[in-house]
Order: C-alpha cells, then structure tokens, then sequence
C-alpha cells in the first residue's frame, strides 16, 4: 500500500529527501462507479474506458453508433475523477452525476432517407447555378459532406450553414428548430463539385456513351459532368438537359448511380446534354398565357423559367388560391414551383 518516509543513503550523510510509494493508477475504482450511473436498458451498448492508466481521470464513451444520453441531452463522454471518484460529464465543470441519475447509450435512428434535399429531383434548397449533393452516413448519428461543401438546410432563421450533421437524442437529424422536411443538402463552393468523369467510388456504375441526338436537336456531349452524390455519383449537364436511351428530352434532368454500382435509371447506357429549346418546349406549350413572354435557363440539373423584364412576375392558381413566383422550374416537363408543387 502507499507509505511515505525519509531516503537516506547508507553510510553517508545526504540532505533528506521526501518519497512516495504508490501503486500504478488504473481505472478499477472508476469502472465500477460509472457503471453505477449506467442505466443497462440494452447491455449491447457499453461504455468503455478511453484513456485507462492515464491519471488524473478516465473518460468513457459510447460505443460508435450510439449516443450518450443524460435527461435526455446529448453528451460526448462521461469524466471519473480517480481519488475523489466524482462523476460527471464532458468535462470536470460539466453535470454531475449522482445517484439515482443514470445516463445510457442509445441508437441513433434518424436514418439516410432524412438526408436530401427535399425537393423534387434535387430541385429543394440547391441555389441557381450551384451544385449540392446528398450526405453520406458516416455513423447511425452522424453524417458528412464530401470535400469542398458545406450542410445547408433550412430553420427558423433562414439558410444557416453548419459544420456537422448530428443525429439529436429524439431521433432528428441537427435538432428541433430545424425544418427537415425541406431537407438537408451539401452546398460544393462556388467551381467546386466535378468530377472529369465517374467519381472515385467503391462501385461504379456501367459506362456511359454518347447518345446520338436526332437532326433536329442540338446536343453536346462535351457538356456532361459529374458530380459526388453520397457514396456514389450523378450525371448532369453543366449547360442544357440530360437526354438519355432511356428517357426523353425533358423528363430526367439527372442521372444517379448510387452505391450499389447499378444506374437508377433502368437500361440506360447512353447520354448527351440538349442545348436548344426543345428540353422546355413541353413547359412552355402548357403556359398558354405566357406563350413568348418567359425566358429559361437549364444547367446542373436544373431549368429555370422566368418571366422577361425584370419587374415581371408569374401568376397562377392553385388549391390555396391565388399565386406570384418570380421563378418557376420546368419538371418532367411541366411548370413547378417549389412552395407548391406542380402548377
């Protein structure tokens, strides 16, 4: 056990020196208190000591894929004080914890169909002229986005934009004021978010072709680009509209091969980039009253139409009455507004 004495060296008088003998720190005593405050509502998912031997604390943590939860806040690791055994959380000034307190390890269940952007073919939150693409799930509570983006979603302030996507203790994806249901996206930087072709990933999907166009369509192949989507990859066009073997002008404007290696889009094997009217030409025919008066645009998946002169703006009706949008979308073909839905 641990003594205290005075060192003297035999035969020869020395100035004294204090000593201690003490046994190795370790964790033992440590252990068993925080699995005191472990409330075992699944033994599966069991704190284990971080940093075991390394005085004057042990720090536990929940096993990947699980949060540690506290009255049900989220917490990143529980601290064990060795010598007074105080018992708290994150940090030394953190919630103590003291009988009957328990805290658990849970699963995060808010899953990989949260993480998109909402909106119909990748048409939500995506600026203009920018490219976004879907989070991966790195763990069952945490998802990232690929180099050169940033998360964008929307709350109840705006757009933020945030550095981590978390999965909260109530099974939702970042927390509680945020509108999910408008989606999470990765926004790439401005010239970010190409690939030269198929991104690297651990599947990739079977070559495509060029698509030979009819005499009557002007099409570039040269305009096709890749963009990372999750684990795997689109296709789109930098200028104009996807136009495939498997689907007609204006009806796809994105191609996606996901992680399992195999297209979405059934039997394709071919594609091209239509850079004439003729990708909106079904969209405009519908917008009768309109007929010559809109201007469009379609790029990275996208095709805007808008109404010429800048102090012009769309007007239409819909089962919540009377609607203004300054920007309106051309979707499989038919007009689109993002706040509701087809027109």
């Amino acid at each position: 056990r641990p003594q205290s004495g005075i060192f003297e060296l035999a035969g020869a008088p020395v100035k004294a020196k204090k000593f201690t003998c003490g046994l190795v720190p370790d964790c033992t005593e440590c252990d068993g208190k925080v699995d005191g405050f472990w409330s075992q509502m699944n033994e599966k998912y069991t704190p284990s000591d971080t940093n075991p031997n390394k005085p004057p604390t042990c720090k536990y943590t929940c096993p990947s894929g699980t949060n540690l939860i506290f009255e049900g806040m989220r917490f990143n690791s529980v601290i064990c004080r060795m010598g007074s055994l105080a018992v708290t959380l994150d940090s030394f000034t953190g919630p103590k914890l003291a009988d009957p307190n328990k805290f658990q390890c849970d699963t995060c269940a808010c899953g990989e169909a949260g993480l998109n952007d909402g909106g119909k073919l990748g048409q939500g939150l995506c600026p203009k002229d920018r490219r976004c693409t879907k989070p991966t799930l790195a763990t069952p509570c945490t998802a990232i986005c690929p180099a050169d983006s940033t998360p964008l979603y929307k709350d109840l302030a705006g757009m933020p934009l945030k550095t981590t996507i978390t999965c909260t203790p109530d099974n939702k994806w970042i927390g509680a004021d945020v509108d999910t249901t408008m989606g999470i996206t990765c926004l790439f930087a401005p010239g970010k978010g190409e690939c030269d072709g198929p991104c690297v990933v651990s599947k990739r999907c079977s070559d495509l072709t060029p698509f030979a166009c009819d005499t009557k369509t002007h099409c570039d192949e040269t305009l096709l680009v890749y963009v990372p989507f999750g684990e795997g990859y689109q296709v789109m066009c930098r200028k104009g509209s996807l136009v495939t073997d498997s689907s007609p002008v204006g009806e796809e404007h994105i191609l996606t091969c996901p992680a399992s290696g195999i297209w979405t889009m059934s039997g394709v094997s071919q594609a091209n980039c239509v850079t004439d009217d003729s990708q909106v030409a079904v969209c405009l025919f519908t917008m009768t009253e309109t007929l010559g008066e809109v201007d469009y645009e379609c790029a990275y998946g996208t095709c805007s139409l808008t109404c010429k002169g800048p102090t012009k703006q769309f007007n239409y009706v819909t089962g919540n009455g009377p609607q203004r949008n300054t920007n309106l979308q051309c979707l499989e073909n038919r007009p689109w507004a993002f706040n509701c839905g087809y027109i």
